[in-house]
């Protein structure tokens, strides 16, 4: 009996046999080709679908997570496209562009730049993936980026809550260096300052807390990228006993005023007496409590309640001194007002 022939395999396995980039274009056509996309690359990532192909040794060089990770053998099956190993990462393919972008694109250098700004979502993005493939200069910018937004120093710490004018159009904390269209992105930093050890970020960031509505401050803030932040529960509970503290820290720094005497070289001593003995009869209502509040306990003595009163220049002046002197106290005692024990505030300069 004759043996029978053996059957043909089908055209699908013999194209696979003959050309075993239709596996891996098979895969690879499930992804998205992301805008790095370098021709002469040797490694593709992919992140959420997207892929980006780009240097090994580009990536080696700057990041000891991947230096290691491409010291691995990798299996005879291992996923491949255009020759290339596939390497999926489990980030937003969003914050995966801002460090390629960093890395590969020429056109980015200034990034680097002090007076170059950023938005808060690439910033954030060099901070986190900067500490997960320990990618140091991305981090070190970030954190210079974000300490020079939310410094340990009131003079720099210039915004419409302390100086109360709106210094830029388009961004409510003056910044060389972020994007700050909100102060509502202070929810943000103060988990990035928790989760990156970062403790020189939280008081300031937690006084710009006390001044947003509890609409925002409650459920959190979404940024540009759709990135979800909301404050934990404790933070929250800070943050909102934080404010009550400075709350009695604005009457605190109205007080004089009660007792106050004309300056004693006052040159106006009639019209200075008589607008402090009205300040003293003031009934204090629930008008005074609504403007008290609407008070900010960090603000200039020119853009506080002081140059409202009508006292003379050398009166003013006395008036301005007292009321600076108590803001930096405040300043000070920020840390205490919103429990960040362990934090240390204010922070001591560098030697």
């Amino acid at each position: 009996m004759s043996t029978p022939p053996p059957a043909k395999r089908s055209r699908t396995d013999d194209s696979l046999d003959a050309d075993p980039s239709g596996l891996e274009s098979a895969r690879s056509n499930n992804y998205g080709r992301g805008e790095i996309w370098l021709d002469d690359g040797n490694v593709v990532l992919v992140a959420e679908g997207m892929a980006f192909k780009v240097h090994k040794s580009t990536l080696a060089l700057n990041s000891e997570v991947f230096r290691d990770m491409f010291t691995i053998p990798q299996p005879a099956d291992a996923e491949m496209w255009e020759g290339c190993p596939v390497v999926h990462l489990q980030d937003s393919k969003k914050d995966l562009l801002y460090i390629l972008r960093a890395l590969f694109d020429t056109r980015n250098t200034s990034w680097f730049a002090y007076g170059s700004k950023l938005p808060f979502t690439v910033v954030s993005a060099m901070l986190r993936l900067g500490s997960k493939y320990q990618i140091l200069q991305l981090r070190h910018d970030a954190i210079r980026r974000l300490s020079e937004c939310f410094p340990s120093c009131l003079d720099h710490f210039r915004n419409y809550y302390t100086d109360g004018t709106p210094l830029d159009n388009d961004d409510e904390i003056q910044s060389n260096s972020i994007h700050v269209p909100t102060i509502n992105m202070c929810i943000a930093v103060i988990n990035l300052a928790r989760s990156f050890d970062l403790p020189q970020l939280l008081p300031p960031a937690f006084y710009l807390s006390a001044m947003m509505e509890n609409e925002v401050l409650v459920p959190g803030w979404t940024d540009e990228d759709g990135n979800h932040w909301q404050l934990s529960p404790q933070d929250l509970v800070r943050s909102l006993n934080g404010r009550a503290e400075l709350h009695n820290m604005v009457a605190t720094q109205r007080r004089p005023l009660l007792t106050a005497q004309v300056h004693e070289n006052c040159i106006a001593t009639n019209r200075c007496e008589r607008a402090l003995s009205d300040e003293r009869d003031c009934p204090y209502d629930d008008a005074v409590e609504n403007t008290l509040k609407d008070w900010k306990a960090l603000i200039t003595a020119s853009r506080s309640w002081v140059p409202g009163v009508a006292l003379c220049g050398r009166c003013l002046g006395g008036f301005q001194r007292r009321h600076n002197a108590l803001r930096d106290q405040t300043w000070n005692n920020l840390a205490e007002f919103f429990e960040l024990d362990g934090v240390e505030w204010p922070v001591k300069e560098q030697t």
